[in-house]
């Protein structure tokens, strides 16, 4: 019985009985009371408002044996120690010897590695994705502080875009697929496979001096503790499928898991070593016999430009996992993870497209299409791991990664440009599939001396795929006075067909050396060395092809679209063959062949050293508590970038250098010494302060240096490289209180500045008939912001039975770059800068970015979350004379999940954008007046998942 009156106060500290380490999130519950607490990442539990007498604890940790301390007399005005010691749960499974361990994959586990860190970083764990629902990286990364998302797959941090974030998996660098940039896709991963997403966002000297605005660290899962054999099944739909007007055209038989079957390849007949035009006849062969065979390759081509109707499937995910851990009486432990994953996805979307003039009496809409786009997308990943550890002093890993996706879509629009008056129709069927194959070797070895040495290395290689086959666009203009449509052919190449291409390989060595002096508690003097050599290669290419009419201008009954059957003009019938006078040939777009390829190759030979050392040195107490850590990288780069004709392999001259005598050529040749300073004051067991200062770089990217007009992979405006560019030099500045006051629960308050010198922008060209985009040096850039992350559970419900948990971080920052008024081209031409402000935000930056999640979990099997994210406008693309920049609207994204667990069987369900919020881009006239250039509603997703664990 409970005396009535004060109340009383049990604190102590949870540990391992065999180890002494301390057991974080330990459930220390006060028997057939609400009362109760959880050990935090010290082991430290603190239970108050108990009443007086005496009472009994449980205390629950996964892998240990329950204990039960009884007896505990709570007297008024007092604080009760109570230390426990829990022994670990031993149990045989298969005669194979199983003990408990630290849970990589959970929110705690990740708190504490950011708590031991020596550098300010954030995270989300693998308990975290599942409990978000988030299906790929790029999903779960937008929850993490200071991160944000741009295009569905590409991560901004702290306010600057991609260019500026490096991405490694197991920390050794990632290959993209993506041939304008060097960052990573992130949906490409999907989170079965992941153990945590990691942002690095103060640097290191072990870390790559490519450190603009951080590292993002991708974790993939490593073998279990206990074998694990899962079979996971889901379904999935969208609102907006609801009757949809889906289309598309015929499909190869590979499709449905997201793969080219090579139909949609450019055919063998096609030459390979000769561009087709209709006017360079080859030799063997006359003027009419040459446009009758490029008759015969138009025939060989896929010929299906017609669309139609059909119902989008049931969207699916299937993903098995199974791994295990086996230990020897030797004292070597090994075990192995394995997971495959496939999902899809049906999407449609009703879009609203313009772009505006300025007048005297304002904005004047001079393009407005309607666009009704179907998608179909895939993703599949295949991933093992295989370790191996003995006695504790060395560990092998290896990891294994296969990951594809696919995207397929069929746009069709309806409305006017400047060059098709109303009604026009516009037509684009797209296929691209991109993969990364990576592998990675690692070790770790502790020598049995005085200096306590470790040695770490990692090999890692990596090839990423693209491949974007057969893009088809045709264009209608409608005749007034018929009534009806017919083939463009003026402003645009009729039935035009693209072609891209292309992988990126990385090869990856690390070597790291680590010594310390230490007493029984902790490490005194900790001195690290070691160095990195990377080599990246990677060649792109594209090839276009059009229509045209081999006896000139287009017939009327060819060109007239007959019962509305857009892309009939290209059926087989309507080519040229033996024996017809006229019909349809096929040619290359050669105006820029000669430079829509390229090889790029880059070295990287990097060294570091670094210490870890109290300024007290161990002797004076007050100076211990602060850590400085520090040293300097030193990086040697090396880039070499060709481009080159696809088709003739021959190098690219400009007539406006050297008289086109020397092929065009970027070569950077780089030393850099890059100072990295951290302090880390420890105010308490609980509370830290970290300050940083460093100073690091961002280089141009492949095709930023190019010194060539070229076109857009993805479409957009055509882009002039500019070889002369310089390195960005950037330095950063971080303060940072943390408070970790409870198990899963902390509060962080951060403050950043990072000054840019030279950095890399974008600036807007005007010519007569068409505006670029070439990149610059700016005159200087700047970011400063605040960060805010607090997690606290809420004491809303019995403690026996489960708890409720609030997560909010939030990033306020401000931004601003200013670029040259005047710009020099790579030939020394000197052009005004036409964009509409040389002063303004960073691309991708948001002056606020808030996530927002309450969780719920139980005893009972019982869990569930809901989750909100937004971010303000941020400016999407630049303007040009006197029409202002382009913003991306703030998007509301709430999302809810629920999950029930029973003995061996857990259902998953899932709702997204619940709000059914609107995708948003457009610009502000000078009086604030918002005029949308792209709207469109992704729509209600849901989803329901099944799991079966044997």
């Amino acid at each position: 019985m409970y005396a009535l009156g004060e109340e009383g106060r049990i604190s102590g500290r949870v540990v391992d009985r065999k180890t002494g380490e301390p057991l974080i999130g330990a459930n220390v519950i006060v028997k057939g009371s609400a009362h109760g607490s959880a050990s935090d990442l010290d082991g430290y539990y603190f239970i108050s408002g108990l009443p007086l007498g005496s009472c009994q604890l449980v205390v629950r940790y996964m892998g240990y044996e329950t204990a039960e301390i009884e007896d505990i007399v709570i007297r008024g005005n007092n604080i009760e120690h109570v230390n426990i010691m829990l022994t670990p749960a031993v149990m045989r499974l298969n005669e194979v010897l199983v003990e408990g361990s630290a849970n990589v994959n959970s929110d705690l586990y990740v708190l504490l590695e950011q708590k031991k860190s020596n550098k300010i970083q954030d995270g989300i764990s693998s308990e975290q994705m599942s409990r978000s629902g988030d299906g790929n990286a790029a999903d779960a990364a937008k929850r993490i502080t200071g991160l944000s998302v741009q295009e569905g797959k590409y991560i901004s941090i702290r306010g600057l875009n991609d260019r500026y974030v490096s991405t490694e998996m197991n920390g050794a660098p990632v290959p993209s697929p993506e041939p304008e940039k060097k960052s990573v896709p992130l949906d490409l991963f999907t989170t079965g496979i992941l153990e945590s997403i990691v942002a690095y966002k103060t640097f290191t000297p072990d870390l790559p001096g490519n450190f603009g605005a951080g590292t993002v660290n991708i974790k993939t899962k490593a073998y279990p503790d206990v074998r694990v054999i899962h079979v996971k099944f889901g379904l999935a739909g969208k609102s907006a499928l609801y009757h949809a007007n889906f289309i598309n055209t015929s499909r190869g038989t590979l499709d449905y898991f997201g793969f080219d079957d090579g139909s949609r390849s450019i055919p063998d007949m096609i030459p390979r070593d000769r561009i087709l035009t209709e006017w360079a006849t080859p030799p063997g062969y006359s003027y009419s016999q040459w446009k009758e065979q490029l008759g015969e390759y138009g025939r060989s081509f896929r010929t299906d430009y017609c669309f139609q109707p059909i119902s989008p499937g049931q969207a699916i995910s299937l993903s098995a996992n199974y791994g295990n851990r086996y230990r020897t009486n030797s004292g070597m432990e090994y075990g192995f993870y394995s997971n495959v994953n496939f999902s899809n996805s049906y999407g449609y979307r009703e879009e609203q497209y313009r772009r505006y003039a300025v007048s005297q009496s304002g904005m004047i809409v001079n393009t407005d299409i309607n666009n009704q786009k179907s998608t179909y997308n895939t993703n599949l990943s295949v991933s093992g791991s295989t370790g191996l550890k003995w006695n504790e002093r060395h560990k092998f890993k290896l990891y294994g990664l296969y990951t594809h996706n696919s995207e397929s879509s069929l746009t069709f629009g309806n409305g006017r440009t400047q060059n098709i008056d109303d009604n026009g129709i516009y037509i684009r069927e797209y296929f691209v599939e991109k993969s990364i194959l990576n592998g990675t070797a690692t070790g770790e070895h502790a020598f049995d001396d005085k200096l306590n040495s470790r040695l770490e290395w990692a090999l890692n290689g990596g090839i990423s795929s693209l491949n974007e086959p057969d893009v088809k666009s045709h264009n209608y203009r409608y005749i007034t006075s018929g009534s009806h449509y017919e083939i463009e052919r003026s402003s645009a190449k009729a039935g035009q067909r693209a072609f891209t291409w292309g992988n990126d390989r990385n090869v990856n060595t690390d070597i790291n050396y680590r010594t310390s002096v230490h007493d029984k508690w902790r490490d005194i003097y900790v001195f690290k060395a070691g160095g990195r050599f990377q080599y990246k290669n990677r060649d792109f290419s594209k090839r276009i092809f059009y229509h045209e009419h081999s006896g000139g201008p287009w017939p009327l009954e060819l060109v007239r679209v007959q019962d509305n059957a857009f892309g009939s003009v290209f059926n087989t019938a309507n080519f040229l063959q033996e024996g017809n006078d006229a019909g349809l040939i096929i040619l290359e777009a050669a105006d820029m062949a000669a430079r829509n390829a390229y090889r790029a190759d880059e070295w990287i030979l990097a060294a570091y050293a670094m210490m870890d050392v109290p300024l007290g040195f161990g002797q004076i107490d007050y100076l211990n508590k602060i850590r400085f850590v520090g040293g300097l990288r030193y990086e040697y780069y090396d880039l070499n970038l060709i481009p080159y004709n696809p088709v003739t392999r021959t190098r690219y001259s400009s007539p406006l250098i050297n008289n086109g005598l020397t092929p065009v050529e970027a070569n950077i040749k780089e030393h850099e010494l890059l100072p990295g300073l951290n302090f880390q004051y420890d105010i308490n067991s609980l509370m830290k302060l970290r300050l940083s200062y460093s100073k690091t770089v961002a280089r141009p990217e492949f095709r930023e240096i190019a010194p060539f007009e070229f076109q857009q992979f993805y479409g957009g405006s055509a882009i002039v490289g500019y070889p002369f560019l310089e390195t960005t030099d950037i330095y950063n500045y971080d303060l940072r209180y943390e408070w970790y006051y409870g198990p899963g629960e902390m509060f962080a308050l951060s403050v950043f500045h990072k000054n840019l010198i030279n950095p890399i922008e974008i600036s807007q060209i005007e010519t007569a008939d068409e505006s670029y985009l070439t990149y610059q040096n700016a005159l200087y850039a700047r970011i400063q912001g605040l960060e805010f992350d607090f997690r606290n559970r809420l004491p809303f419900f019995n403690a026996e039975s489960g708890n409720l948990m609030l997560m909010f971080n939030c990033m306020l920052s401000l931004s601003e770059v200013e670029t040259n008024e005047m710009i020099t081209l790579f030939n020394g031409v000197r052009i005004r800068n036409n964009s509409t402000t040389l002063k303004r935000p960073l691309q991708g930056q948001s002056n606020l970015s808030t996530n927002v999640t309450l969780a719920y979990n139980d005893h009972g099997g019982w869990s569930g979350a809901l989750t909100y994210h937004v971010f303000s406008k941020r400016l999407y693309a630049l303007g040009s004379g006197s029409v202002p920049n382009t913003y991306e609207m703030p998007f509301h994204s709430l999302n809810m999940t629920l999950s029930k667990k029973f003995k061996n069987f857990k259902i998953d369900l899932k709702a997204d954008n619940i709000l059914n919020a609107k995708v948003r881009f457009g610009i502000f006239d000078h009086h604030g007046l918002f005029y949308p250039s792209n709207e469109y509603k992704p729509g209600i997703g849901y989803s329901i998942n099944m799991q079966y664990v044997f």
